[in-house]
């Protein structure tokens, strides 16, 4: 079988659709299986999706259709209900990777891997919560950690692949006037945006070197997106800021986890002061012992292996 992965991702909207299909389709190709994209997006995304076979294409309201025996997985917060049922009728089986609950999806399997429960329609069945996360491969398997330290030695500053809101010198800023003596790490996503003061910035990770970086942390500063659950995969206690409408329910349910804790919007008023707070609230190795223990009870890293067993017809 071929898998087919729609989806979309540019400057503006972001690289996280793109970032969690790659994990599909690396792990469907280390099963043998071959891949083929249909993307609408930007240079960006050209540029981490250059070893991939895409059709480039405002695909939304027509796609290109898979045959029979090909199965699909469909990313996309702008598809029409007539794509998706059009895809639905043509492919084998078909996931729909879904953060809002915004169609009633057509028959398939559609995988919401926030936390918390919600509301479910269409003829779709639905799974739900971190176990069915689409991490990448790097993040399966993740190595025992020894107890946190004693003090917070070092902050690692990650506000998303494109860094919408532009917010990472400011998180910078606060990490360094919480902790003064901690050594601060940034990731940026391209060599464009400017590297701040004071810091360690990292550019372009590939996921390995990511998840060292997450590894290595005391603690992070993170926008509240597909690294809220790779944090909680590497036990790393996390703060979480607010950069993108479809993030409400990741501000509000990684915290009743006990995975990371909540410093609100990115145009909250008052967000210095929620920052600050969030992080001196972690300077106890205790609390961050637990965010640490509760992450990795929450996320075990399988969410692919699930899906794409459904897709082979594994499962029930």
């Amino acid at each position: 079988m071929k898998l087919w992965l729609y989806s979309e991702g540019d400057a503006g909207r972001g690289m996280g659709h793109l970032a969690r299909c790659l994990a599909y389709a690396q792990a469907w190709r280390g099963q043998g299986g071959a891949v083929r994209w249909v993307v609408d997006g930007d240079a960006a995304a050209r540029a981490l999706l250059v070893q991939e076979d895409v059709t480039w294409q405002a695909w939304q309201a027509a796609p290109p259709l898979p045959t029979d025996s090909d199965v699909a997985i469909v990313d996309s917060y702008s598809a029409s209900a007539d794509a998706l049922r059009t895809i639905a009728a043509r492919a084998r089986r078909v996931i729909y990777l879904d953060d809002t609950e915004r169609l009633a999806y057509p028959p398939g399997l559609v995988v919401h891997a926030s936390p918390g429960t919600g509301r479910e329609s269409g003829e779709a069945r639905w799974v739900r919560g971190p176990a069915w996360q689409p991490l990448r491969p790097a993040f399966v398997e993740v190595p025992a950690q020894p107890a946190v330290a004693e003090r917070v030695g070092r902050i690692l500053v990650l506000m998303g692949g494109t860094d919408l809101r532009g917010l990472t010198p400011r998180m910078v800023a606060l990490a360094q006037r919480a902790y003064p003596q901690a050594a601060i790490h940034v990731v940026l996503g391209g060599a464009a945006a400017p590297a701040p003061a004071g810091c360690t910035v990292h550019r372009q990770l590939d996921a390995a070197a990511m998840r060292e970086q997450m590894l290595a942390a005391d603690l992070a500063l993170s926008a509240a997106g597909q690294t809220a659950c790779e944090l909680a995969r590497c036990g790393t206690p996390a703060v979480l800021v607010g950069v993108a409408d479809n993030q409400d329910e990741q501000l509000r349910e990684w915290p009743l986890l006990g995975t990371a804790s909540a410093a609100g919007w990115w145009h909250d008023a008052q967000l210095d002061r929620q920052v600050l707070a969030a992080l001196a609230a972690l300077a106890a190795p205790q609390a961050r012992q637990a965010m640490r223990d509760a992450g990795q009870r929450a996320v075990d890293g399988r969410g692919v292996a699930r899906a794409l067993d459904w897709l082979k017809g594994a499962m029930a």
